[in-house]
């Protein structure tokens, strides 16, 4: 993920702990300005209330091996660069 998608890390090495609050990740991502990648819709519901940042990509799709997670992503890679650039989108529902 990382040649594709510079500047990705998981929550395991954000030095949070483990495992991690959902209010946690959320605070360390807006605070260095991530962008959350979740298939927990809590995040979608979290920002439906708090707003933006962080900016979320929800994979409604139940977790994925890396593999078929790194497919995915690269399917959809045009549309997570226009939410990382456009400062009018905060959510990416990958489905």
């Amino acid at each position: 993920m990382e040649n594709d998608f510079p500047g990705s890390l998981h929550v395991s090495r954000c030095g949070l702990p483990i495992p991690a609050k959902d209010q946690e990740i959320w605070d360390f991502a807006a605070r260095q300005g991530l962008v959350v990648v979740t298939f927990d819709e809590d995040f979608r519901d979290l920002q439906a209330v708090r707003g933006s940042p962080p900016k979320i990509i929800w994979l409604p799709m139940g977790n994925l091996p890396s593999r078929q997670l790194a497919e995915k992503f690269l399917a959809v890679r045009d549309s997570i660069q226009e939410l990382i650039s456009n400062p009018e989108l905060d959510l990416l529902e990958a489905y």
